[in-house]
């Protein structure tokens, strides 16, 4: 019996490791990180966030200001078009700029009222009294992608399409960007197109090329949309304003 056992004795030092040795191989596997490692490396990941944060939403910004601004032009010319198969060409249109009172506001509503806003779906006009704006009564109306655009009376009807609607800063040229629906040959000098229907507010004189337009958008944020018009409407990096 006691031989069997000295036996056994000998077979388990030979099958089963040493156990120290095994506790010592556990105690390296669970090393970990020290708390000063945790924090260093916690560091690092916040100064990276902070350099690169701005960039993302500064891109971000232009992405959505991009999209908002192909989706108006397009949409508000293909409502122009619509409303020109019924009412006629542009160019007959009742369009009576007035005196800059609330009766000027009365008559661009009745106007886009007749040749707009049937073929304009998605509008919702602001509620409550006209909007002053640039010292005119003009008409606010919002967008279901969270733009918003305004009318008010000038030698051609002046819109003023804003991306982000009421959020700001409601600057030309950084959240707002100007257009003309010009009636006649004698207006049509304020902007770039030959053809009536909306077009930026960037006369051809000053905006006969993309050089021209920006340099003329540098210094008055109401050009700013003919730059974009040459460029696709995208935000390229030259463009002088930061949204």
């Amino acid at each position: 019996m006691k031989k069997e056992i000295k036996n056994t004795t000998i077979l388990e030092k030979t099958v089963r490791p040493d156990k120290a040795k095994i506790l010592k191989q556990v105690q390296d596997d669970r090393h970990a990180f020290t708390l000063a490692e945790v924090l260093i490396t916690l560091g690092i990941i916040g100064v990276v966030a902070a350099m690169t944060m701005p960039s993302l939403v500064q891109h971000y910004k232009k992405k959505v200001a991009s999209t908002r601004l192909k989706k108006f032009y397009s949409v508000m010319s293909q409502a122009l078009v619509r409303s020109e198969y019924d009412n006629g060409p542009i160019d007959t249109w009742n369009y009576n700029p007035g005196e800059n009172d609330e009766s000027e506001a009365i008559r661009i509503e009745d106007y886009a009222n007749t040749y707009i806003v049937p073929y304009f779906n998605g509008l919702k006009r602001k509620s409550g009294n006209y909007v002053q704006l640039e010292n005119d009564h003009a008409i606010y109306y919002h967008l279901n992608d969270g733009s918003a655009f305004t009318i008010h009376e000038g030698g051609c009807a002046d819109i003023r399409f804003d991306y982000n609607d009421e959020a700001g800063p409601n600057q030309l040229g950084r959240d707002r960007f100007a257009f003309l629906l010009c009636h006649s040959d004698d207006t049509r000098y304020f902007v770039l197109s030959d053809t009536p229907g909306i077009s930026p507010y960037c006369p051809r004189s000053i905006c006969g090329t993309r050089q021209s337009a920006l340099a003329t958008c540098k210094n008055d944020g109401r050009y700013c949309s003919g730059v974009l018009q040459y460029d696709g409407w995208e935000f390229k990096d030259d463009y002088p304003y930061k949204l």
